[in-house]
């Protein structure tokens, strides 16, 4: 239990990161334009 609920935990740090990665390009994006 306490594995898959760190497991979880490490994969929404992870897509919370990602998003936050994919935003950031988006502007750069946005500011090259």
């Amino acid at each position: 239990f306490l594995f898959v609920s760190i497991r979880g935990m490490y994969i929404g740090i992870w897509a919370e990161r990602a998003k936050r990665i994919h935003d950031l390009n988006d502007k750069r994006l946005n500011e090259v334009r």
